[in-house]
């Protein structure tokens, strides 16, 4: 996914493509926005949603952006990004499209306040259970790699302070170990 998410915004940004290009690359990141939290937050870091509500305003592109940005919207985290990034104005003007009305419903009125409360999954961490990943990514059996690699991911898509702590436990530097030396699936997992 990260490497299609890259793809896409970049379409988005080449000011030589064309609308309908920005158009087909809008309608994949909200496709790709339906695999869950760690892809919409990776659109997000991406620098996808800027550009995503710069495309509000363009009468051919608005539909495919007012998509993806509902897909988007559905992880709090980022639903607060599309309001900070002046999203609110522009799909308040597009209230006959669906999309549009949508993702309204999703934003919340104060991007600066908290997102409610996600349900917790298996994203509470430790320190101890976070170096016994890392150390697992650098010495475990392929299987073992790849499922400390999915951890990691599941940790990191959580908070800025789970990427913080991966990176200063040596995550980071274990993950692209992995992406330059793993298996296949392993590369796959620490690359996602």
């Amino acid at each position: 996914d990260l490497y299609q998410i890259r793809k896409k915004v970049q379409v988005l940004r080449d000011l030589d493509s064309s609308e309908k290009q920005k158009a087909a690359a809008a309608m994949a990141l909200g496709e790709l926005a339906l695999h869950g939290a760690p892809t919409q937050l990776a659109i997000e870091a991406a620098k996808g949603v800027p550009l995503l509500v710069a495309m509000l305003g363009e009468s051919l592109m608005e539909n495919h952006a007012a998509y993806a940005l509902h897909m988007l919207a559905m992880n709090p985290r980022v639903a607060k990004a599309i309001v900070a990034c002046g999203a609110r104005q522009p799909l308040e003007e597009m209230r006959g499209e669906g999309n549009a009305m949508d993702t309204l419903k999703l934003l919340p009125d104060d991007p600066k306040a908290e997102p409610k409360a996600e349900q917790k999954t298996s994203g509470e961490m430790n320190l101890k259970q976070l170096k016994s990943e890392v150390k697992a990514l650098e010495t475990g059996s392929k299987a073992v790699q790849c499922r400390a690699a999915e951890q990691l991911g599941t940790w990191a898509a959580i908070s800025d302070e789970n990427r913080g702590a991966i990176n200063r436990a040596g995550g980071c530097e274990a993950l692209v170990a992995l992406v330059v030396n793993g298996s296949d699936d392993a590369k796959w997992h620490a690359a996602r």
